[in-house]
């Protein structure tokens, strides 16, 4: 064999010896990845088993234990606030329902027990000044909403957090 075809031998495997050692070493990182995520999925199992056998205990109270609730949505309240959402039936109704499903998460993830009352509470409370709101209103409607909706959160937690004393319940101090 000739001394060039010797060095295109030797060259040809040095630059193999390089790509199976690139090929080792990515089989190696996929290795460590493929653990890490298994070790992620093991702790994830744990936490979801743990979070389940945690018991909540939430209040069957009705909304109107936690917050003041004297306006329900009229109809007429209802189409115009239909109105102010959008141009037509269906983006305005789409809109209701995406405004609908974001207060009741934003509900949920602040621990809320009853978000989906709090939410309709949040509609009837702009329904109510509908009116008033669509003539100067500017801006995406749905904002008004999430500062109503913060209001009506707040309400939650005042009464939550609110003690009552039942008759027969108060202790009494002691001494002589």
């Amino acid at each position: 064999m000739s001394s060039k075809a010797k060095t295109i031998q030797v060259m040809t495997s040095n630059a193999g010896n390089e790509i199976v050692q690139a090929l080792l070493d990515l089989m190696k990182t996929r290795q460590e990845t493929e653990t890490l995520v298994a070790q992620a999925k093991r702790a994830a199992a744990e936490e979801i088993a743990h979070a389940q056998l945690v018991t909540f205990s939430h209040d069957t109270a009705p909304i109107s234990h936690y917050i003041k609730k004297d306006y329900a949505l009229t109809p007429e309240a209802f189409n115009q606030l239909l109105d102010w959402l959008g141009p037509d039936r269906e983006t305005a109704g789409k809109s209701y329902e995406e405004i609908r499903r974001r207060l009741i998460k934003i509900f949920t993830v602040r621990g809320c027990h009853i978000p989906e009352e709090l939410a309709d509470e949040t509609f009837n409370r702009v329904g109510k000044k509908v009116a008033e709101l669509a003539a100067d209103y500017v801006g995406d409607p749905s904002l008004y909403f999430f500062g109503v909706a913060h209001k009506v959160f707040l309400e939650y937690l005042k009464a939550k957090h609110t003690p009552s004393l039942t008759p027969g319940k108060r202790r009494t101090p002691t001494g002589p």
